[in-house]
């Protein structure tokens, strides 16, 4: 009899528990009738074509750029990790960034990577609303970002590269290439 009782109390608890827990989660999380209603859907279209494609509505790492560099392979390999911390009205982000770069070893050829493992970010309802969040994403606290990977390929070595250059523009300018002349030493001026 004692056990009976047992079970109908510890019953009880789990019922109560798993109630208030689906309450909790419905006051927190939006539905599908408040995402339609706020982007005004038309019945038809797909939910992205509701998104604005823009750094300000999607977040400081949404849209990845990768490096820019001036056309040379760099000369070190190197390894990096970075924390950064995003604050803007209504969206507080902050996420760790990975980098990378990998340089073969005539030089000809790097490679460069970036990678953010780990975002986390605080958006408030207003702009969550304003950002068009799809409502099965409304409740997202984190992210892993995308892999940005950067190639450079150099096929020329740097000295033959500015020796072409060299002759290059001076023949642009019209001046006269004259190769300097190794085969008579110079005398010093005895003065």
């Amino acid at each position: 009899m004692l056990k009976i009782v047992l079970c109908k109390k510890l019953f009880q608890k789990r019922n109560t528990l798993l109630f208030l827990w689906l309450i909790s989660l419905q006051g927190t999380s939006q539905t599908f009738a408040w995402w339609r209603d706020n982007v005004r859907w038309d019945g038809v279209s797909h939910w992205y074509e509701y998104l604005t494609i823009s750094p300000a509505f999607f977040g400081p790492n949404a849209l990845p750029v990768p490096a820019i560099n001036n056309g040379s392979t760099d000369s070190i390999l190197s390894l990096g990790i970075t924390g950064n911390f995003h604050f803007s009205p209504g969206d507080k982000t902050q996420n760790i960034s990975l980098y990378g770069n990998y340089v073969t070893r005539d030089g000809t050829v790097s490679f460069d990577a970036e990678f953010i493992p780990y975002e986390r970010f605080a958006v408030t309802h207003k702009t969550k609303e304003k950002r068009n969040v799809y409502f099965q994403e409304y409740d997202a606290q984190s992210a892993t970002g995308d892999v940005v990977i950067n190639s450079t390929f150099q096929p020329f070595k740097k000295r033959y590269t500015v020796f072409r250059w060299q002759y290059a523009w001076e023949y642009a300018c019209h001046r006269e290439v004259k190769p300097e002349r190794r085969d008579t030493p110079t005398l010093p001026d005895t003065g």
